[in-house]
């Protein structure tokens, strides 16, 4: 009497009947058993994923052909061809979707190709069914045995070679039992024919074994020796590769059942005990523990996954963690983060050719096609959460619906409307912690360790520089109030003493923004924060400074760009050069902090134009407030941009460098490219000195080179410290990865 719980434990490794003394055939009334469980519909939870998977995807991981078809590319492998080749290779599910398997069948290929044998694939397989048949779900069994008859027939097969020891009993044996009979042969037992005449020297360098006689374990595969009584070939292979084998207590025809088949061939544990891992990668993120790492971490996490956050401007990415993953995903916020992963992206794929591979964020659709030249799989830009977890359950067999993606390469984004979503607590617990990023200075040697969260996405407005337009196209969207209090409060009990909020404007929903920002400050008194906020909004809602200062908040960054009022309506950035010095002056009115960032150097500023820069922001006693790389920033112009919708930008723009990433462009005066150069050179060199010193020799240069009077009415002499990051942050402008070297 076989106990429900039993049925389902058996492996179908074949012991018991091999072992019986009067020969009694257990599996066939073990498996009819199942077969009746499984047609009332009370087989386990875990096989109703597995038979969705081979219903829609033909394989027990559910992964579709695309996966396979990279597979095939990458090892050059022929479409099986009767009148070009003898033999027929078949991959299997896990020599389709599995990157350790795959790396024997690549050595395989190699000897099959060293001894001139003519092979080929076919250009779709799916699952022989033997994982339906063992666990009872006989008519599966046979819709996908039937369809691969149908095609071994259409394709005039006649030999076929598979390294799965399952596939060899299930093409050989059990369709042989519903009328089709076809050679099947084993790898052990073809490659050992192929180089059993070499002498051993020829081989035994081949297989990678050093010294004379290497010791070498060989475990009988249960369908390979039980079933099958291959046991001698093996040996022989490994005899001949220069091993010198050790058998284990049970081996040959009678081994221990390695429980890989229990109920599920191949890998049950792996699949569906062991949660498939989700690798999240950072090249980048302004100093800031990356929100953009720990927001997807929960959604996967929600899904089941195994969740690793590698951010590599602080730690370095294990290949054991590549090799590892199931998904691979990384997040793309800004064009220097871009760039920076390409590399990585491409050790990935070079490691796991099989893996899937996600990019997202705002500069991923932007640069589309060059990240599929690299090997990514999926491109999501805003609001990625449910795109990622969609892919995650892809990965996990639960579903086959393509998961939405970003669009376009070298062109905007089509318009849609964004999801508006139900946001999750960033899962943070695989990050490095807080204190080993950016800490805000304040001066006297104090500092103060900082987090990072995101109260909205998106922007309301259109500025034609900006990354974020592209992407959210005027769409804004909010992160609900708890789950931002409960973010900081994560943060705070892992030591934050201050919170950067990173939205593009904090003033886009100023109710939610002063709503968070007071609560905030009840919850925690002594928590200071910095926000953004644009010049247009600081004047629109200047009655609610008094309330940013009183809830902690000790600095605000500004995109003020330049100036120049022709340049700033080219930008359509909303505010004049009149508004940016009212907004000063009202923020020192409030004892407020305005940190003004800048696009410095841009097709229409001029040399006087830039020496009108500097002399402004220091007649505004401004200079400690600009980080001195603010003053070499260089109007960037990706893929997707609104600037080239201004004639004067597409006279300088060229095409665009899928090196860089943007429309290089070249100044028509070349005295402001060389001034370029050599301000970003005085960054580089005095990165230890204080702001000011960097400003004057800056201010100097600039005036020289304008043959204008040197700034000698400005006093250079520091004064009061202004609370800034030890990393600069930027806003709507960045540095490309030469600059950052710099900071």
């Amino acid at each position: 009497m076989y106990s429900e719980e039993v049925l389902w434990q058996c492996t179908t490794c074949g012991a018991c009947e091999h072992q019986c003394p009067v020969g009694i055939e257990h599996l066939p009334i073990l498996i009819g058993a199942r077969r009746g469980l499984v047609s009332n519909g009370d087989a386990p939870d875990y096989l109703g994923a597995m038979y969705n998977n081979l219903e829609r995807r033909s394989s027990i991981w559910g992964l579709g052909y695309d996966q396979r078809a990279k597979f095939v590319a990458s090892s050059d492998l022929e479409t099986f061809d009767p009148a070009k080749h003898d033999v027929l290779v078949w991959l299997g599910c896990a020599g389709s979707f599995d990157a350790d398997f795959q790396k024997s069948l690549r050595s395989l290929f190699g000897i099959l190709r060293a001894r001139e044998v003519k092979f080929g694939v076919l250009s779709k397989e799916r699952c022989t069914g033997d994982p339906a048949k063992r666990t009872g779900n006989e008519y599966l069994y046979q819709e996908l045995a039937n369809g691969n008859i149908e095609d071994f027939k259409a394709t005039g097969v006649k030999k076929i070679l598979t390294s799965c020891p399952h596939c060899v009993k299930t093409i050989g044996d059990d369709y042989k039992k519903v009328g089709y009979k076809v050679e099947i042969v084993h790898s052990s037992v073809f490659v050992e024919a192929l180089l059993r005449d070499l002498p051993r020297s020829a081989t035994s360098g081949s297989a990678s074994l050093s010294g004379e006689r290497d010791k070498v374990t060989f475990h009988d595969p249960c369908y390979l020796g039980r079933y099958q009584g291959t046991v001698d070939e093996p040996r022989a292979l490994l005899t001949q590769c220069g091993a010198d084998i050790s058998e284990p207590e049970r081996n040959r025809e009678n081994p221990y059942c390695c429980g890989a088949s229990r109920s599920l061939p191949w890998m049950y544990d792996r699949m569906f005990t062991v949660p498939a891992r989700a690798l999240l990668i950072s090249t980048y993120d302004l100093g800031h523990q990356p929100f953009g790492l720990a927001s997807p971490a929960a959604w996967l996490g929600r899904e089941g996954m195994e969740v690793l956050c590698v951010d590599l401007a602080k730690e370095k990415l294990a290949e054991q963690a590549i090799l590892a993953a199931d998904l691979v995903a990384f997040h793309l916020p800004m064009h220097t983060a871009t760039r920076l992963a390409a590399p990585v992206i491409q050790k990935v794929r070079a490691l796991s050719p099989t893996v899937r591979i996600c990019a997202y964020g705002l500069y991923a659709p932007l640069n589309e096609a060059w990240l599929g030249s690299l090997g990514v799989d999926d491109v999501f830009g805003g609001e990625f959460e449910p795109a990622l977890a969609a892919v995650a359950r892809q990965v996990l067999g639960l579903d086959v619906r393509p998961a939405h993606g970003g669009r376009g390469a070298e062109t905007p984004v089509p318009a849609r409307l964004l999801p508006k979503l139900q946001f999750l607590v960033p899962d943070r617990s695989t990050l490095p912690p807080l204190h080993q990023y950016a800490t805000l200075q304040l001066g006297t040697g104090q500092r103060r360790v900082a987090g990072y969260t995101e109260a909205s996405r998106g922007c309301r407005h259109l500025c034609r520089h900006c990354p974020v337009v592209p992407v959210y196209q005027g769409q804004f969207r909010v992160v609900q109030p708890d789950v931002v209090l409960a973010d900081i409060a994560a943060q705070v009990a892992a030591g934050a003493e201050h919170i950067t909020f990173g939205d593009p404007d904090f003033f886009n929903g100023p109710t939610h923004a002063m709503r968070l920002v007071e609560a905030l400050h009840e919850a925690y008194p002594a928590l200071s924060y910095d926000v953004t906020i644009k010049v247009e909004h600081l004047l629109r809602h200047r009655d609610l400074l008094p309330r940013l200062r009183d809830t902690g908040c000790v600095f605000v960054t500004s995109a003020v760009e330049s100036i120049d009022d022709r340049v700033l309506a080219l930008l359509e950035k909303g505010h004049t050069r009149a508004d940016f010095l009212e907004a000063v002056a009202l923020c020192r009115a409030a004892s407020f902090t305005l940190v003004p960032t800048f696009v410095t150097f841009h097709p229409w500023m001029t040399l006087t134009d830039y020496c009108e820069l500097v002399d402004t922001i220091a007649a505004l006693d401004l200079v400690d407030h600009v980080a001195p790389i603010q003053l070499a920033i260089r109007l960037l112009i990706p893929a997707g941009s609104r600037l080239l919708e201004v004639e004067d930008v597409k006279r300088v723009a060229g095409v665009f460098d899928g090196t860089t990433l943007s429309y290089r462009w070249v100044h028509p005066d070349p005295r402001v490219d060389a001034l370029h150069h050599d301000v970003s050179e005085i960054v580089g060199r005095r990165l230890t000195s204080n702001r000011r010193e960097a400003f004057a020799a800056i201010s100097l240069l600039a005036h020289d080179r304008a043959g204008l009077p040197g700034p000698h009415h400005v006093d250079f002499t520091a004064r009061g410290f202004v609370p800034h990051f030890d990393e600069p942050w930027y806003c709507c402008a960045e540095p490309n990865p030469e600059q950052l070297l710099l900071v």
